[in-house]
């Protein structure tokens, strides 16, 4: 295995899609990567419970750090940011139906598996999910379904860097 150019190396986060994943990342004592693609947004903070128990149960040192991954459209208006969205988040929450739990419409897609909306309430839905699962960050996917055009991505990029980012510096 090659060695790291980077010094110091960057951190390890091992991913995790099951409920036992979670806890069994915490005992090992690596930050947590969560995407949702296997498992709802409602069941995020249950997720983050599990890890953040068996993290202190394993006596490691310092805070447990949790990093959700998650599809982020962030547009200039409510109705133009759910309208851009839609048929990409819905390519991307359906293309494995092995993951899928029951009807899969646009609602259920903004509420359990992605982000949508004008950056103050991307804002909002971050520091909700932030708060209920004590998440370190998040990594946001910017062009779920790969059905936005350049011009569409770069505008939402913009608006998440500019009027998202900075609350959570």
């Amino acid at each position: 295995m090659p060695r790291p150019v980077q010094q110091p190396h960057p951190e390890i986060r091992i991913a995790a899609s099951q409920h036992d994943t979670y806890a069994a990342i915490g005992e090992l004592g690596y930050p947590l990567f969560s995407a949702v693609r296997a498992s709802p947004l409602s069941e995020l903070a249950h997720h983050t419970e599990a890890y953040r128990a068996a993290y202190a149960a394993a006596g490691h040192p310092g805070k447990p750090r949790a990093y959700l991954q998650v599809p982020i459209y962030v547009g200039a208006t409510r109705e133009a940011a759910l309208a851009d969205a839609e048929a990409g988040m819905m390519r991307f929450s359906t293309y494995r139906p092995d993951l899928i739990r029951g009807p899969m419409n646009y609602e259920t897609v903004l509420r359990e598996k992605a982000i949508a909306g004008t950056p103050e309430m991307v804002v909002a839905r971050l520091k909700q999910l932030r708060d209920e699962a004590h998440l370190a960050g998040v990594s946001a996917e910017i062009n779920p379904g790969s059905l936005l055009s350049h011009e569409q991505v770069m505008e939402s990029l913009r608006l998440y860097i500019q009027e998202v980012m900075p609350h959570f510096k």
